[in-house]
């Protein structure tokens, strides 16, 4: 299962040694796979990073904490290495990773999560926010908006005729 979303590596062993890490959200590409031994591998590739981390999902989770899981928020604690990883997107997506991660996926109990992918299929993907159309030819007639869309504008003049259904 490949997605993007909004991710924040925190290194919980920083504040030890007086230093402190990048806070920022960044766009990354996560990908979950699953093994032969039925080991779920998380891999996570930004634009700085392309190669990705890795990191073992099964018997690994410290902690999940998903109480905003419904506005779209998920964090999760692992035990080696000591991260926390932040994410936040669409809360469909979310509630997918939680689900897979507890084991409650049906995909997961068929054994039909993705198999190990290369690390070449990686491409951080940033979603459109905006879109203008300026001329008839930008009007997306092929595809419908963008999900992710928060600003629409439309030059008023270009659609002369409206339909009325």
């Amino acid at each position: 299962m490949q997605l993007n979303c909004k991710v924040n590596v925190v290194n919980r062993l920083l504040p030890s040694a007086g230093q402190s890490g990048p806070s920022r959200l960044v766009w990354s590409n996560i990908t979950l796979t699953e093994s032969k031994s039925s080991v779920i591998e998380l891999s996570l590739a930004t634009t700085r990073n392309k190669a990705g981390m890795k990191y073992k999902v099964t018997n690994n989770i410290e902690q999940i904490f998903s109480k905003f899981v419904s506005q779209g928020k998920l964090t999760l604690r692992f035990r080696q290495p000591a991260h926390d990883l932040c994410l936040s997107g669409e809360v469909k997506h979310m509630m997918k990773i939680l689900a897979i991660i507890k084991g409650e996926d049906p995909q997961l109990k068929k054994g039909t999560l993705c198999p190990l992918l290369s690390n070449c299929a990686n491409k951080v993907v940033i979603p459109k926010t905006k879109l203008n159309i300026l001329s008839r030819a930008d009007y997306p007639v092929t595809t419908s908006f963008p999900d992710t869309l928060t600003s629409l504008k439309v030059k008023t003049h270009i659609l002369t005729a409206t339909s009325i259904k």
